[in-house]
C-alpha cells in the first residue's frame, strides 16, 4: 500500500489472447481477395487473415485477457499475478484505497484503463465509482497518460514517435528492454526475464513522467 494517498502510482498491464478453444467461436468469416482465382492462393489468403486476427486478439478485451499488472510507487515495483479476476479485484481496490493519488501509464487512456475496465465488467468485478465521470464519457482526472502529455495537445506528427521507447530515449537516453508483443511467451518461458522487462517499462514511464513534470 502507498505511504501516502498523494503518492502517484505508475501502472502497466500485459495481455495475451484467450485460449484458442474460447476464440474459435469468435473468429469472423473472412473473405479472400476477390482477384484470386487459384484455390491455393484463396486458402493462403484466408489463412493469413485468420492468423492476423488471432495475432491481434490480445489487444481486445473481448478476445484477450490480462497476464499481469505491474505497479510502481515510492520506488518500489510490485506485480499482481495469478487469477485474472483476483488481479482485477486487487487493482481496483488499490485504486479506490489510494484516493486521491494519480495513476500514471503510457498510452493508458487508449489501452490499459479501457482494457482493465472491460475485463472487470466481463468477469463480474466491480469498477469503482469515480473511475469515469458520471455520464461515462471521460476518465477521471486521477488518470494520467505520458503519451497524451507528450503530444502537448497536438495530433500532428511533429512529436515524432509516441512509443514509450522513443520518448524515453529522447528524454532519458534509456529505452525498452524488449517487445511487449512477446511478453506472454516470455512470461511462460522465463518469468524472471519477463518481470525484469515489465519493471523496466514501469521505471521508464516513471522517469518520463518526472521529466515532463507529471511527478514532482
Amino acid at each position: 500500500m502507498p505511504k501516502t494517498n498523494n503518492t502517484p502510482c505508475i501502472f502497466d498491464c500485459e495481455t495475451t489472447a484467450r485460449p484458442l478453444t474460447e476464440l474459435e467461436s469468435m473468429i469472423p468469416v473472412f473473405e479472400a481477395n476477390k482477384t484470386y482465382k487459384d484455390p491455393e492462393k484463396i486458402a493462403a489468403d484466408l489463412a493469413k487473415k485468420k492468423a492476423e486476427w488471432l495475432d491481434s486478439a490480445a489487444l481486445s478485451a473481448q478476445t484477450g485477457q490480462i497476464v499481469i499488472i505491474g505497479t510502481r510507487r515510492d520506488g518500489v515495483t510490485e506485480f499482481l499475478e495469478g487469477d485474472e479476476k483476483h488481479m482485477l479485484e486487487t487493482f481496483w481496490r488499490m485504486w479506490s484505497e489510494s484516493h486521491p493519488a494519480t495513476f500514471i501509464g503510457h498510452n493508458c487512456f487508449n489501452f490499459d484503463v479501457p482494457f482493465l475496465m472491460r475485463r472487470a465488467w466481463m468477469l463480474g468485478v466491480t469498477v469503482p465509482a469515480g473511475v469515469m465521470d458520471g455520464r461515462g464519457r471521460y476518465l477521471s482526472d486521477r488518470w494520467a497518460d505520458t503519451m497524451a502529455v507528450w503530444s502537448c495537445g497536438s495530433r500532428q506528427s511533429e512529436a515524432g514517435s509516441s512509443s514509450l521507447d522513443a520518448i524515453a530515449k529522447a528524454l532519458t537516453g534509456k529505452g525498452k528492454s524488449g517487445n511487449g508483443k512477446d511478453f506472454a511467451a516470455l512470461y511462460k518461458a522465463d518469468k524472471a526475464a519477463a518481470l525484469s522487462y515489465l519493471d523496466n517499462d514501469l521505471q521508464l514511464t516513471e522517469s518520463v513522467a518526472k521529466k515532463m513534470g507529471m511527478i514532482v
